[in-house]
């Protein structure tokens, strides 16, 4: 399985956690993705969507600073990166 083959995977997985609520899940599939040396926004953005859920807004910037790297054309990551840093996160 080629690299965009395994992201497509791994952020459908991902996406599947976070719909059912499994945000645990979710964070741990998305940093396995991570260290296997996948680098996708869309993998970035859904640990940081579960990191909301659990309240962890630095972890959730961070990620969605991460994805920014990687799609900088994403205008809605960018307002989200600025509006944590609004509320001092």
């Amino acid at each position: 399985m080629d690299a965009e083959m395994m992201a497509d995977f791994f952020a459908a997985k991902t996406s599947e956690h976070l719909d059912n609520g499994d945000n645990s899940a979710a964070i741990l599939d998305c940093g396995t993705t991570i260290s296997k040396g996948i680098r996708d926004a869309r993998i970035y953005n859904n640990r940081a969507y579960a990191y909301i859920a659990q309240r962890e807004w630095l972890k959730a910037r961070l990620d969605f600073e991460s994805s920014l790297k990687l799609d900088p054309t994403d205008d809605w990551v960018r307002d989200k990166i600025n509006e944590f840093k609004s509320k001092g996160y």
